[in-house]
């Protein structure tokens, strides 16, 4: 199935708003109508956000300063066992 989408992405820099364009694409091996894949879609996403905003109010993730190789914290905050919900 492919997914075309127009995203928000606000700029480190500048702080504006620019619209892209994207395009996914999800494998599946069932046929299911089309509304059923958005539903399940939209769910994903809006499960993966609510993740991403826990963690950045919780651990002040967007607060971080760390801009060199910002990924092994990541990596370190989501191996820490408290840090499962």
């Amino acid at each position: 199935m492919r997914v075309e989408r127009q995203t928000l992405i606000r700029s480190a820099a500048t702080g504006q708003w620019k619209t892209r364009q994207e395009t996914a694409f999800y494998a599946s091996s069932v046929m299911l109508p089309a509304e059923t894949f958005a539903s399940a879609i939209r769910n994903h996403w809006a499960i993966e956000n609510k993740n991403h905003w826990v963690r950045d109010v919780t651990l002040a993730e967007d607060a971080s300063r760390i801009r060199v190789n910002p990924g092994i914290m990541a990596r370190l905050v989501t191996a820490h066992p408290f840090s499962r919900q």
